[in-house]
């Protein structure tokens, strides 16, 4: 194993999102993503500018956002782990705190669950805590949400609801 200190230079999901912030803030001029209009108005050096666009830019659409700054760091960073401390270190896996930026329409669990919720408050009409043909709704609702009965017992449950609207 090469010249290994590990507990010191090793980066965690904090400081990950610390540096995204950071690095955002020193290269994203206007706030739009790093671009070329922002190479210019930094003058970052042509190589470090190149480098972001081919290793960072995950979309490829000539702009790098925060969200695919901070995957990429983590990806630098796991790098980093396995170059100078071995395979047997482990990688950093971290949620990106800035995954609204990359997809504005994603949903996360708490907007899943407000959906389950608003959805069984819609059609849970008896309030058995299930969907099925004895709620007061029309049997389209029913149909459309009969792959959801992944037990196939003739009713949705809010388990089964929240299960279904992760896979779509």
């Amino acid at each position: 194993m090469p010249d290994c200190d590990c507990k010191a230079p090793v980066l965690w999901c904090d400081d990950i999102e610390l540096f995204t912030v950071i690095i955002m803030d020193q290269i994203d001029i206007n706030g739009d993503g790093y671009n070329v209009y922002d190479i210019i108005a930094t003058q970052i050096d042509e190589d470090h500018a190149v480098f972001l666009h081919e290793f960072c830019d995950a979309n490829q659409d000539g702009t790098v956002n925060k969200c695919e700054m901070f995957d990429c760091l983590v990806i630098l960073e796991n790098k980093y782990r396995t170059e100078k401390c071995g395979k047997d270190f482990g990688d950093l896996y971290c949620v990106n705190p800035f995954l609204e930026i990359c997809c504005k329409d994603a949903w996360n669990c708490d907007d899943i669950e407000r959906e389950v919720e608003a959805e069984f408050d819609a059609y849970n009409t008896d309030g058995d805590a299930k969907i099925d043909l004895n709620d007061d709704m029309h049997i389209e609702i029913l149909e459309i949400y009969g792959h959801c009965d992944t037990d196939y017992n003739g009713t949705i449950s809010k388990c089964e609801l929240f299960e279904c609207i992760v896979q779509w």
